[in-house]
């Protein structure tokens, strides 16, 4: 093969086809196996990996060795010099795991080599020949480590300027876009965050939300006030308390001239205070003892538990009566929606109820995180990742690095990546701070052990792409564990369906390919897999994943069509609470009740049993359900930002004397939108929804157990009442 690698690629990759044959052949030997001569190549491979005679890896060089030689064996023009570095690795790969499974010679291997350019002796060869292969030599100079796909971008005229940054660009392994990623990790400086540092890089990232606005205007409002001024900025780790303080030091000097910050509360002064110590000795001007005579300006930075300790705290040497009484009035504390408070010299900024995405009539959205992809993707010269990005491709570094980053600045990709981290978010009811969503674009756009001075295979190259990282990187991050269990493939509709049985009756994959996928590289990942109709049971697999994945990230129509109906509806119910639309709260309401009496079960219309069905006999009582929503709030304006991420719901005993209200997040719901439409809860439903089973108890308390109970012959299918009377005797009647 080698001998022929440079002036006939095509030949070399055919020859690579007959190394592995023969391999096979060897381990049907070893084996001992039954003769299956009659079985093709592709049988033989896929016979050998699922008795495990073979790892995965393997596996896949012997699937890209065959393809390869496939195509270069019937197609003339196929005179791929890059293919032929790839097949060549893959044989290297192939060769070592024969000889340790199959041969008892331990020596030592060697590592694998680049075949060499032969020394050529002009003198003796065509000229026509030797300028064919200076052509395809200088072609694999270009593509050696690189991918070709990247393109359609703005293709520098002159040497890429970098933009002005704190320190010079430099490279990381060989790539300057690698680089400025990186920057977006938990683990870089940048997230580091510090009041007093607001770094060029943080400034460029930085996107002004509605509570900055807040911030200001409350500062604005006291710049001519001489008295003292208390600002509590309260909510939890990595809203962006800290991120804001930082920039309002450099950009608005102005309002925070006279102000003591301290952008960590509980930071002591000393290590032998504890925080609520510390804090004490920051408040000391704003308690009783000191209120009346300071004129002293704080903005401090707090969490909501450190501050309801410090409140609640048995004081021993000030007493804060006046700042405990503001923040109870505040309601900070309470169920109630809160964004801002002013009262005397205290003012209270929380960033508890304000969300890192809307909810509006329509579904989610968020205008932060989609404005936080697109300054990262912006095609413009103050961009420090897309410089790097075409510092990159001007001194020809092309990788899938650049592959992931060029997919992600497509517009409908990165609504379609914001959509489906908000719905993690809400699926899961967890917080999303601005520095782990940045680490998550940078774990999407960087695969895990990334080294730009590797080609990877085209199995590697599909598992290193976005669309890939996005859904399956169990035990990277918290974010990308949850969004692969959101994964499209798991949604079962027709239009994945129809797109499965598409792909196994068709033999023009490539076809198929071209006319639903138009994004270059989704193309790019996805074609290698097309050119063969005796495609491997592994590459299938890969294949429709990675394409359902693309599909839903690229294409409008399949994504809305793959939703999962039931996220969409509570989504749905979520803002109608908010906006307390009593169309859509009664009909929640009714469905509601059907799935309480269906926990339980339910003899006859407005009867629930006492207990679970165990035997042939039960009791019920009558339950009347008096749902109330005096408890809700109506958030003002169409598209939502503070609001409460779920569903509080309220009844009352049949005197209004007695409530119970619950908060149902979306496994709540769906696990009792199921009952509603006839699934029947067992034990381990039972225990994941303790906090609706402590509900349910106490709303059957609600019932008419004392007045009248039924008694449900449920094998014979006769029912019985037994109630008191009006001269409280007791009568026993069959039920018609």
């Amino acid at each position: 093969m080698e001998e022929i690698f440079f002036t006939d690629p095509s030949g070399a990759i055919a020859k690579a086809r007959l190394f592995i044959e023969d391999v096979i052949k060897k381990v049907w030997e070893n084996e001992q196996l039954d003769n299956f001569s009659y079985y093709s190549l592709n049988e033989k491979i896929n016979f050998l990996y699922d008795q495990e005679y073979m790892p995965t890896n393997i596996y896949q060089s012997f699937d890209i060795v065959r393809r390869a030689g496939n195509k270069a064996s019937h197609d003339a023009s196929y005179n791929d010099i890059k293919k032929a570095y790839t097949v060549h690795k893959e044989m290297y790969n192939i060769a070592v795991w024969y000889y340790e499974i199959y041969t008892s010679e331990e020596l030592a291997l060697p590592i694998y080599e680049v075949p060499t350019v032969p020394v050529i002796n002009t003198g003796l060869i065509d000229e026509a020949i030797e300028k064919k292969l200076a052509e395809m030599l200088a072609a694999q100079q270009i593509n050696n480590s690189a991918t070709q796909i990247v393109q359609n971008v703005k293709e520098p005229a002159s040497s890429i300027e970098m933009p002005n940054t704190e320190h010079q660009l430099e490279l990381l392994n060989g790539s300057y876009l690698e680089r400025e990623v990186s920057r977006l990790r938990i683990s870089a400086a940048e997230a580091v965050e510090n009041a007093q540092s607001f770094s060029n890089f943080k400034n460029y990232l930085h996107i002004k939300r509605p509570i900055q606005g807040k911030i200001e205007n409350i500062l604005e409002k006291r710049q001519q006030d001489k008295t003292s001024n208390l600002i509590l900025l309260c909510g939890s780790v990595g809203d962006g308390k800290s991120h804001l303080l930082a920039y309002l030091n450099r950009e608005r000097k102005d309002l925070i001239a006279n102000y003591k910050i301290y952008n960590d509360a509980t930071e002591s002064f000393s290590p032998n205070k504890t925080a609520l110590e510390t804090l004490e000795e920051i408040l000391k001007n704003f308690s009783d003892q000191h209120f009346d005579e300071t004129n002293e300006k704080v903005i401090i930075a707090i969490n909501l538990g450190v501050l309801h300790n410090f409140i609640n705290h048995d004081h021993q040497t000030y007493t804060y009566t006046k700042l405990k009484a503001f923040i109870e009035n505040s309601g900070l504390f309470t169920s109630k929606i809160l964004t801002d408070c002013t009262e005397g010299a205290f003012d209270l900024i929380s960033f508890a109820d304000y969300q890192m995405f809307e909810i509006t009539p329509t579904g989610t959205e968020s205008s932060y995180l989609s404005t936080l992809i697109e300054k990262i993707c912006a095609k413009t010269d103050e961009n420090p990742f897309y410089m790097a990005y075409l510092k990159d491709l001007e001194e020809n570094r092309k990788s899938i690095l650049h592959e992931n980053y060029q997919f992600l600045s497509d517009e409908f990709v990165q609504q379609q990546i914001v959509k489906i981290a908000i719905q993690a978010m809400i699926q899961f009811k967890v917080s999303l701070s601005s520095r782990h969503f940045l680490n998550f674009i940078a774990d999407l756009i960087i695969p895990n052990e990334f080294d730009i001075n590797e080609q990877p295979n085209e199995y590697e190259r599909l598992a290193q792409s976005l669309p890939n990282i996005l859904f399956n990187s169990k035990g990277r991050s918290q974010l990308l564990d949850l969004i692969g269990q959101l994964n499209p493939i798991h949604y079962r509709n027709h239009d994945v369906d129809e797109l499965l049985v598409s792909l196994n009756t068709l033999t023009d994959w490539k076809g198929l390919l071209e006319e639903r996928v138009h994004e270059d590289c989704a193309k790019h990942w996805l074609m290698p897999f097309t050119g063969d109709s005796e495609i491997i049971k592994d590459s299938f697999e890969l294949f429709v994943e990675n394409l359902i994945s693309i599909l839903y990230l690229t294409d409008a129509l399949f994504a809305k069509n793959i939703q999962n109906p039931t996220y969409e509806r509570y989504v749905e119910y979520v803002y109608a609470f908010n906006k307390k639309e009593m169309k859509h709260i009664k009909e929640f309401y009714k469905n509601l009740k059907l799935a309480i009496f269906s926990w339980k079960g339910s003899p006859i219309n407005d009867y629930i049993y006492l207990e679970r069905l165990e035997n042939e006999q039960a009791t019920a009582q009558k339950l009347k359900l008096n749902a109330k929503t005096d408890h809700l709030e109506e958030v003002p304006g169409v598209k939502l930002q503070s609001f409460k991420p779920f569903i509080t719901v309220k009844y009352v005993d049949e005197f209004g004397n007695e409530a119970e209200l619950l908060d149902i997040d979306f496994a709540l719901y769906q696990l009792l939108d199921k009952v509603a439409k006839g699934y029947r809860p067992n034990k381990k439903d039972e225990e994941d929804a303790t906090t609706f089973m402590e509900f349910l108890e106490k709303i059957m308390l609600f019932g008419e157990k004392s007045k009248e109970l039924l008694v449900d012959f449920i094998a014979e299918n006769i029912k019985y009442r037994l109630k008191i009377d009006e001269f409280d005797g007791y009568v026993f009647e069959k039920v018609e």
